[in-house]
């Protein structure tokens, strides 16, 4: 039941809670060394361009993964399948470290280091595409295949080949985007 006082204002029946004198508790300090943030799930970094590039990147990889497997002893092949296994575990863990806002807990010059990053990517990505595609046109089989209207396994690996150019092109519009933030500082 509430009743007002002397001052107009509402009165609660519940007193409220004894302080003894102490002051009110204050909030633990913030562990030394990791910047003090905390680490929580942050889906709303994949709504602005750099996550949803990285989220591109991620799925041709897997399509140029699916295309490119099995290798069949094609040593060119194998290399382009070992350059997109590995770029793919990579922009994963990117994306793990983007997720759960580990970027912010370490203080790392992150714009640099992603710029550093996706450079590199867009090389590899561009390298391994154009020994596949090289390797791949270069056989008879291919062309014997085309020819015929057969389906072969290389017609899976121009398709890997195409979609290897495709997350370059990905990887260096990333890497221009991180490289504008580094320059210029974060856009607001």
């Amino acid at each position: 039941m509430n009743m007002m006082n002397e001052t107009g204002q509402a009165k609660n029946d519940i007193p409220p809670p004894p302080t003894n004198g102490a002051a009110p508790p204050t909030p633990a300090p913030a562990p030394a060394g990791g910047g003090g943030t905390q680490v929580r799930v942050n889906v709303y970094y994949y709504r602005t361009l750099p996550g949803l590039l990285k989220l591109v990147e991620l799925v041709f990889g897997l399509i140029c993964i699916a295309c490119g497997a099995p290798s069949h002893g094609i040593s060119a092949v194998d290399w382009f399948l070992f350059v997109v296994v590995l770029l793919f575990i990579l922009t994963f863990v990117w994306i793990v470290l983007y997720l759960f806002n580990l970027n912010q807990a370490l203080t790392l010059p992150w714009p640099m280091i992603e710029m550093g990053y996706t450079g590199f990517a867009t090389l590899l990505e561009f390298l391994a595409a154009v020994v596949l595609l090289v390797r791949i046109t270069s056989t008879n089989d291919y062309w014997y295949a085309m020819f015929w209207g057969g389906t072969s396994r290389y017609n899976s690996y121009v398709a890997a080949g195409v979609f290897a150019l495709f997350n370059m092109l990905v990887f260096a519009s990333e890497c221009f985007l991180h490289y504008q933030e580094w320059r210029h500082g974060p856009a607001s």
